[in-house]
């Protein structure tokens, strides 16, 4: 009996280490493969698709799913980023040229500004000078080059992301029952616990996706439009804003477009500055209502709080990916929490009741 104790301990010990070593290995790639696992999820309805009318082949019907990703997501983001960065350059030399255009619109906006009554209450005076918004447009002008050049910069790293993010993908369509089965066999936990948490790893990923980017898009795409229309420069960076405050909860793309808004009509644009508050609280704020609750439904189900601090979180963890991957480790945690719960509830009642 203590040799049987003793091998299996010898055991463990054994796969802990490999698998401290195995996470050492793989951790340069984890967010390109748990990326890779999310798409899987979420185009699987795609991939499935693609099986069908490939007669049932599977490496035809992957490699057709991912061309399909690539080229709704990867190349509309690259086009994007390309965008952003001939924008950002451009609002840097309109800010530090000599005869500006935004100093006449400053200027303009000051003789309004400065009679207003929050503006003399909080004594803001000096925040809404020309130098003061002129410097705080070159400074985020600047960082807005910073970050795409480092992007560039690291253009052989990023390429290396993608291409493990494919290869994983093009295998996860292919194997990923298997693999998840081989994983639920070699799990110690009962089979009703094992699928509460892979419908938890579903249900999130489809949300986020499905619900929370797309909703997101929309609302950046019909703010962008609205921003073209009425001529207010660097679309795409305001459009890409948007998108990104739309996926986060609590936040939203209203503090993009109604700031904007207002800026126009204190400018003296009074109908470029209604069009813009008039599709922001008409259509905008209209399709949040409307689509987010249908897309989403009831697949997140965790306070509104903890999803605003585990996006952001997750962002600032994992980079942009950090949006799906915040909520969704979150929610295997209070999962987890849920079937400790369920596991030790005479214990944790016992316990109470002294």
């Amino acid at each position: 009996m203590a040799s049987k104790k003793y091998h299996i301990s010898f055991l463990l010990i054994l796969i802990i280490a490999a698998g401290i070593l195995v996470f050492f290995i793989f951790q340069p790639f984890l967010t390109a493969i748990l990326t890779a696992a999310i798409l899987a999820v979420v185009f699987r309805k795609p991939y499935g698709f693609f099986l069908r009318i490939s007669r049932h082949r599977k490496t035809i019907a992957s490699f057709f799913t991912c061309i399909l990703i690539a080229v709704t997501i990867i190349i509309p983001a690259s086009l994007t980023l390309g965008l952003m960065a001939r924008e950002a350059n451009q609002i840097y030399k309109n800010v530090t040229a000599e005869n500006s255009m935004y100093k006449e619109r400053i200027d303009k906006i000051m003789v309004y500004a400065k009679d207003l009554p929050f503006v003399q209450s909080f004594e803001m005076d000096n925040i809404l000078a020309q130098e003061g918004i002129l410097n705080a447009l070159k400074n985020i002008s600047q960082w807005l080059i910073v970050l795409v050049r480092k992007t560039y910069k690291n253009v052989v790293g990023l390429v290396l992301g993608i291409f493990i993010m494919f290869f994983s993908l093009f295998y996860f369509f292919i194997e990923g029952e298997k693999l998840v089965q081989k994983i639920l066999y070699l799990s110690p936990l009962k089979s009703s616990q094992e699928e509460l948490l892979l419908n938890k790893f579903v249900s999130i990923s489809r949300a986020t996706i499905k619900g929370a980017l797309t909703v997101a898009v929309i609302q950046g795409l019909i703010g962008g439009f609205a921003f073209f229309i009425t001529g207010v420069p660097a679309t795409a960076i305001w459009t890409m804003l948007m998108i990104i405050l739309s996926m986060i909860p609590l936040l939203g793309s209203g503090f993009v477009w109604f700031p904007v808004g207002i800026w126009m009509l204190i400018a003296g644009r009074i109908w470029q500055g209604i069009v813009i508050l008039a599709v922001g609280f008409g259509i905008i704020s209209t399709i949040d209502n409307l689509l987010r609750p249908k897309l989403v439904g009831q697949d997140i189900q965790m306070h509104p709080l903890l999803v605003f601090f585990t996006t952001l979180g997750g962002i600032v963890a994992f980079g942009i990916v950090g949006f799906i991957l915040g909520p969704i480790i979150m929610a295997f945690f209070l999962t987890l929490l849920e079937i400790y719960a369920q596991e030790f509830k005479q214990h944790l009642e016992a316990m109470n009741k002294i």
